[in-house]
């Protein structure tokens, strides 16, 4: 899976980037054909927003977080597109085995 990382009026760091890259392998387990995910860090006054969003050959997915914490929003942002990956993963197997039937 490709990742892109954007620091937007935030400093780089190296473990942001691990932190991210690690959430991202949870991601990756899904196994969606030709899956990106592109990461944005914002610092908005107090608050740090991350904007995540996967696009993958048949699926989309934009998710937000936003928290004092720049850890605490990536990890929500990415929660967040992991709990569309499984809702869209059921959707799938429930339809494959009605079809069985």
């Amino acid at each position: 899976m490709k990742t892109t990382i954007t620091f937007k009026q935030i400093d780089s760091s190296e473990t942001v980037k691990e932190h991210i890259e690690e959430k991202a392998e949870k991601i990756a387990r899904y196994g969606l054909k030709a899956m990106e995910l592109h990461v944005t860090l914002i610092k908005d006054h107090h608050l740090h927003k991350a904007e995540a969003i996967l696009t993958a050959k048949d699926f989309r997915a934009h998710c937000e977080g936003a928290y004092e914490d720049v850890y605490q929003s990536i990890h929500d942002a990415l929660a967040k597109i992991e709990k569309q990956l499984q809702k869209r993963t059921t959707k799938i197997k429930r339809a494959r085995t009605s079809a069985t039937m």
